[in-house]
């Protein structure tokens, strides 16, 4: 009854009634799930490592290394996933991200032995070196899993902060700066590079929401990079 009474006191309140109905038959104010995997290989996979032993050398290698022998020696390595560009400052959400690397040879150390951060500032492959890298900037993600004991991959799953402010447009995508955790530790660390001839080149997984009203018939799509 009380539809009714709201009908009759004008076509402008039925105009309204119908033009809300129409809009929810034809868009769905839920969020949709998408997902993306980027594992680039040589010709578009940017990584390198940085070695202050050597200031101006530059690592384009098969390998990518983490090193630290304070207050002796460090090795950085730098990724940047650069098919990740036209998400960036899309306003989407990331709901988890998880960057992966194949770990195959180093030396055991306690945990947490992984941090990583944003990189500071743009860089190139080719070109990077200790001696004119950006460095990096903001909170580290701890990686709390344990040194492989063999052959296998690193899941570090706490980068989801980092890809949700490049996404957001909140932060500037330079890519990640992977390095040592502990000072007191000497750990030497060895992954595969997107250079290398293997298969199990580094990659990032991200699951994000498209956070704006969308038409209801679009469903859930999954959008797969490799």
């Amino acid at each position: 009854m009380f539809v009714k009474s709201r009908i009759k006191k004008g076509p402008f309140n039925v105009e309204l009634l119908l033009a809300i109905l129409l809009l929810s038959t034809a868009v769905s104010p839920l969020a949709t799930t998408h997902e993306l995997l980027f594992q680039p290989g040589p010709e578009v996979g940017e990584d390198a490592h940085v070695d202050d032993w050597f200031g101006d050398a530059t690592y384009n290698d098969y390998y990518l290394q983490v090193f630290k022998d304070e207050p002796i020696r460090e090795m950085r390595t730098y990724i940047e996933f650069v098919e990740l560009e036209p998400y960036l400052g899309s306003g989407h959400e990331c709901l988890t991200a998880t960057l992966s690397l194949f770990w195959y040879t180093g030396i055991q150390a306690p945990s947490p032995w992984l941090h990583v951060y944003r990189a500071a500032g743009p860089w190139e492959e080719d070109t990077l070196a200790w001696n004119n890298q950006p460095g990096y900037t903001g909170d580290p993600c701890v990686y709390p899993g344990p040194v492989p004991s063999e052959p296998s991959w690193v899941d570090i799953d706490c980068v989801t902060e980092i890809v949700n402010g490049w996404l957001s447009g909140e932060y500037e995508h330079y890519g990640f700066v992977i390095r040592y955790a502990d000072e007191e530790e000497v750990i030497s660390e060895l992954f595969y590079s997107s250079d290398n001839y293997h298969d199990e080149k580094p990659k990032l997984y991200i699951e994000y929401q498209c956070t704006g009203v969308e038409p209801a018939s679009l469903g859930v799509v999954k959008v797969v990079y490799r």
